[in-house]
């Protein structure tokens, strides 16, 4: 070897052998060093620290110490041999496709597959934009139940449903409906806390409201779909629904806050009232609002345990059959009786009528039931022919919407019209001389298959003229 001979690696013509060897020798140990060794958080290790003073002090001190740490650390001819990397500092596209062995012998991960805790918990990963607030991001996992671990599994029932609107039951809850014309129906847990008067929807129940008419939507007290967007929303409540602890007392809002979601059925609002008992206690009501639909889901005070359940429900809804509220969609008229009419005696006379029910609306109703009475009548009957042309007793009095389950229902399309034919009848212990008598008509929607009921026509009051034998 002479001292003006090339090395593949030198820096030029003049590199002496030494010179050479201790390049080699840093070259190899640089190459020793990759893009997963480094670790920018890190200090550097304290080999690397020593690396450098011995290397600033080789040259200056002498060639001899220099080719002694050479000849014995390293072969020279395994050195030049050896492939040159690429720049420890540099990942380049084919590196990623086909990562360089690591020095052990082990594969190294490829730079673009990431292992670490962090990147497998990032918004981005979780399908969450990493801008969006807290309150946002939370909104996404609103049905999915809260706690450490996973929930529970559920068990769901068959389908069920009330006023269009189907949902599914986990197994052992109930529905418990307190009249068919109500617009909330209580889905029950397996063992509802009754104490205090609370019923089934206190802190083991869930409250489905279902608005089918403008007004409905207009006379209702509570739930509202304003009251989502009311700090005050449930600081009228008069009970305490702590879910260990339920009992009568006055409630006050402690803190509020409302999120939009996305559920299964479709994009709602989330409102959350924080509750202090006066006399005690505290819970949680949260009330989820489909707005266009006029839906309300709330619980009030739930038991942790049942809130996979809860959760199951909410991903359970189907709002696809319910049509949003529309005005009063029927209207109602009567011929044969009113001013100018006959008279009815109280002699057992019947005098014949008949009442005519429009669809106005666009939408057509399946299950149509007329309500026809006249009320404080006294004694006296009150006939309705059927499709087959028989007549069935309908009773005078009013009574409880639906109690007249033999009143046959009947479709009506959407500008169509139903008369249906009447006869009525007053003995003589009928109270002509109390007050005028006036017949009342309505009509009722029934939903199938729950049989629950809408009012989708108002009714109209008819005087009834009447005369003594």
């Amino acid at each position: 070897m002479t001292t003006d001979q090339k090395h593949p690696e030198g820096g030029g013509p003049g590199d002496s052998p030494v010179e050479r060897l201790l390049r080699e020798a840093l070259a190899a140990r640089a190459d020793q060093v990759g893009v997963h060794d480094l670790r920018p958080a890190a200090p550097p290790s304290r080999r690397i620290r020593r690396l450098k003073p011995v290397y600033a002090a080789l040259l200056p001190l002498g060639l001899a110490a220099a080719v002694t740490i050479g000849f014995v650390g390293f072969r020279s001819s395994t050195v030049a041999d050896r492939a040159k990397p690429a720049p420890a500092g540099s990942i380049t596209a084919s590196r990623s496709a086909a990562p360089t062995p690591s020095p052990s012998g082990s594969p190294a991960p490829s730079p673009s597959t990431s292992t670490s805790p962090s990147a497998s918990t990032s918004p981005d990963a979780a399908g969450g934009s990493p801008s969006a607030p807290v309150s946002d991001r939370s909104a996404a996992t609103t049905t999915t139940s809260p706690g450490d671990g996973p929930a529970a599994p559920v068990s769901l029932g068959p389908v069920r449903s009330y006023r269009g609107v189907n949902f599914r039951l986990p197994s052992g809850w109930s529905v418990s409906v307190m009249s068919p014309a109500e617009d909330t129906v209580c889905l029950t847990t397996p063992d509802p806390n009754a104490t205090a008067g609370l019923g089934a929807c206190g802190p083991d129940g869930i409250a489905l409201t279902v608005y089918t008419t403008s007004e409905e939507v207009d006379q209702a007290l509570y739930p509202r779909v304003g009251d989502l967007d009311s700090d005050h929303g449930w600081g009228h409540q008069p009970y305490c629904y702590d879910p260990g602890n339920p009992h009568s007392s006055d409630a006050t809002t402690a803190s509020y806050e409302k999120t939009a979601v996305t559920l299964p059925a479709g994009q709602a609002d989330l409102a959350t009232w924080n509750v202090d008992c006066t006399g005690g206690g505290q819970y949680t009501v949260r009330m989820w609002g489909f707005r266009q639909q006029q839906v309300l889901v709330a619980v009030r005070g739930l038991d942790p345990k049942y809130e996979s359940g809860l959760q199951a429900v909410l991903g359970s809804l189907d709002l696809s059959g319910h049509l949003p509220p529309m005005p009063d969609p029927v209207s109602i008229t009567t011929s044969g009786l009113g001013q100018g009419g006959p008279q009815v005696p109280d002699d057992n006379t019947k005098v014949p009528f008949s009442v005519t029910f429009t669809n106005t609306g666009s939408t057509p109703l399946l299950q149509v039931v007329p309500d026809v009475t006249v009320p404080a009548a006294g004694a006296g009957t009150l006939e309705e022919q059927a499709g087959d042309g028989s007549w069935i007793s309908v009773g005078l009095a009013s009574g409880a919407p639906g109690s007249k389950e033999n009143v046959p229902a009947f479709p009506l399309a959407a500008g169509a019209a139903k008369t249906v034919n009447y006869r009525i009848s007053f003995a003589p212990a009928a109270n002509f001389a109390q007050s005028p008598l006036n017949l009342s008509a309505m009509a009722w929607l029934k939903f199938v298959p729950e049989g629950s009921l809408s009012v989708v026509g108002a009714a109209i009051s008819v005087p009834v003229p009447t005369v003594a034998k």
